[in-house]
């Protein structure tokens, strides 16, 4: 749980989250205030048009309504007392010759000069209807298909009334009298048509509904009008992705409305809108765009870089980066990066170099100082020997401290194979049992396939010798044992004694690698061993220590039947010391 909350954590803190963050608290707000504006403009402009539309709607219709009222108005000064009289009445004569007077005087006036359509006059007692028109607004059929319509009486005897045709609305208004009967009658078709073509850009539908609110006409960019059924107002008011404006006129109780599509009126859209909208929407497709983006250019690159850092931090000097990235920022820092590595590599490799031929150095002191201490006790015992009349054994000492001087002494040898290395051994042996006749026995195991394997010179010696010099025991004789042999594609040495052995605390700082220092001065013989196999082995070897006072001492190592080459050996000791620094508190 503490993990995942960790790596929760970690993404949180991450560059790539911090960028869409960043994106996202930038261009959301952005966007979402452009859709309010957007949104804004849009329902003002809506209302506007509305109100344009009523406007133009109201001004037709009152347009309309004027006219009618000066048609009442004419119609009113037509019917004097005269008038009245014969209407009621009947005429003295002819009645065919008083519908020509009738006839006459009507067209005479400037009723017909202001209605879309026709008056008629119906001679009741002859029933004989005479249409007077200034426009020849209906054809002969129309007009026989109205007389039809008011002879069967289809028409009310007063009042304002609309007749359905089979192909068009008749709005009529007729003033009956007993003997007589004048009438209006204009085509709703041409109401609707004049009023579309004169709507603006924004034309729709406009449709006209009776005294019950039912839609009995509509006009449209077809151009005709059709008859509908089964509509009502209520129908109108409903469609809700329209918008519709209603204005009555003054014949009966008949309303134009006029619906406005929603795409018709968005043709007209102010262009700031539609470029809010459609920068809107852009924003939004290009926002995981930009992401994508982004992560391509930068944070891919960036993220990699860290990757790179990382393999370095672990201590992968070989780790190089592909220098493609399509930006020659990104490209620069990639390029840095491989000469970071490459003289970082350069840098431990030198450092380590300077180490170990400091630590070659020391050796070679280490190894004149020992050779010095060798010499004089060497002398000593070849003059204690001669004095004692041992003059063979004193020839015999010679020639071994001889051969163990040449191998000492050669310049330039740093590693020398099993079998020189155990003929030495057993040289340097052969000179201490004469120093201490009766003080040890050596045993030696050694596979003939291992002798050929090379190891560092003088690194069992080294053991050995401190078996000399701190294993022996007074007045016994103990054992030292030396085993060689290859396992597992690895070289085990081991050089045990029974001797002395050490105490504890002395064990330990051996076993953590550390200088040991007495009033006989520093101890670096082990320590040194230490350095020797890293500057050969790197990390690749065991070397273990065990003793118990008074039972003897035990060196066990394991090293690899290849040295590694100085450059890898370096590495691997720079990736150990790391790693020790790690986990170090």
């Amino acid at each position: 749980m503490r993990r995942l909350w960790w790596r929760i954590r970690l993404s949180f803190r991450s560059l790539t989250f911090r960028w869409i963050l960043v994106l996202c608290a930038v261009i959301l707000p952005l966007n979402i205030l452009t859709i309010v504006i957007a949104r804004e403009v849009l329902r003002s402009y809506e209302e506007r048009v509305q109100e344009a539309q009523y406007n133009q709607l109201k001004i037709y219709a009152d347009g309309v309504n004027s006219q009618m009222e000066n048609v009442q108005e004419l119609i009113r000064e037509f019917f004097d007392a005269q008038t009245l009289l014969v209407l009621n009445q009947g005429a003295d004569g002819d009645s065919v010759l008083q519908v020509l007077d009738f006839k006459n005087r009507l067209g005479n006036n400037i009723i017909l000069e202001n209605i879309q359509g026709e008056m008629y006059i119906w001679d009741k007692e002859k029933d004989i209807i005479s249409f007077i028109t200034m426009n020849q607004a209906f054809s002969a059929v129309k007009r026989n298909e109205l007389r039809g319509y008011l002879q069967e009486g289809t028409i009310p005897q007063s009042g304002v009334s609309m007749v359905r045709t089979e192909d068009s609305v008749i709005m009529v208004r007729q003033y009956d009298f007993q003997k007589f009967a004048l009438g209006i009658l204009n085509d709703a078709q041409y109401i609707l048509k004049d009023y579309w073509e004169s709507s603006g850009e924004m034309k729709g539908e406009v449709y006209l509904t009776d005294q019950t609110d039912g839609v009995v006409l509509k006009y449209d960019a077809s151009g005709t009008g059709n008859i509908t059924s089964g509509l009502c107002m209520e129908d109108l008011l409903q469609r809700e992705d329209d918008f519709l404006t209603s204005q009555k006129i003054h014949f009966g109780s008949c309303q134009i409305i006029q619906v406005i599509p929603h795409a018709e009126y968005m043709k007209t859209l102010p262009a700031l809108v539609n470029v809010l909208y459609i920068l809107t929407l852009l924003s939004f497709v290009a926002l995981p765009l930009l992401c994508v983006f982004a992560m391509k250019l930068v944070l891919k690159p960036l993220v990699t870089l860290v990757c790179a850092m990382r393999e370095l931090e672990g201590g992968n000097l070989e780790y190089h980066l592909e220098i493609k990235t399509g930006t020659y920022q990104m490209d620069f820092l990639y390029r840095c990066f491989n000469h970071m590595v490459d003289e970082l590599h350069s840098l431990i490799i030198e450092s380590y170099e300077k180490e170990i031929e400091r630590l070659q150095t020391d050796a070679i002191n280490i190894r004149l100082q020992v050779n010095q201490h060798m010499l004089l006790n060497s002398l000593n015992t070849v003059y204690n020997l001669n004095r004692s009349g041992k003059i063979d054994q004193s020839t015999e000492f010679t020639k071994l401290l001889i051969k163990y001087f040449r191998y000492v002494l050669r310049a330039n040898v740093g590693l020398v194979s099993v079998k020189e290395e155990i003929d030495f051994v057993h040289d340097y042996l052969q000179i201490q049992k004469i120093r201490f006749p009766n003080s040890f026995t050596s045993v030696y195991s050694v596979e003939e396939k291992a002798e050929e394997v090379l190891i560092p010179q003088l690194l069992i010696q080294n053991f050995v010798e401190n078996t000399v010099k701190y294993g022996l025991i007074l007045g016994s004789e103990i054992e030292i044992l030396i085993n060689v042999r290859l396992e597992r594609e690895k070289l085990v040495l081991s050089i045990c004694d029974t001797g002395n052995g050490m105490q504890p605390e002395r064990l330990k700082q051996l076993q953590d690698g550390e200088v040991i220092e007495d009033r006989l001065g520093k101890h670096i013989g082990i320590w040194n061993c230490r350095k020797r196999l890293k500057y050969y082995y790197g990390t690749e070897y065991v070397l273990n220590i065990t003793s118990t006072p008074g039972e003897g001492t035990q060196v066990w190592m394991e090293l690899p039947v290849q040295p590694m080459e100085r450059e890898a050996a370096a590495q691997k000791i720079h990736q150990m010391e790391k790693e020790g620094r790690e986990q170090s508190p």
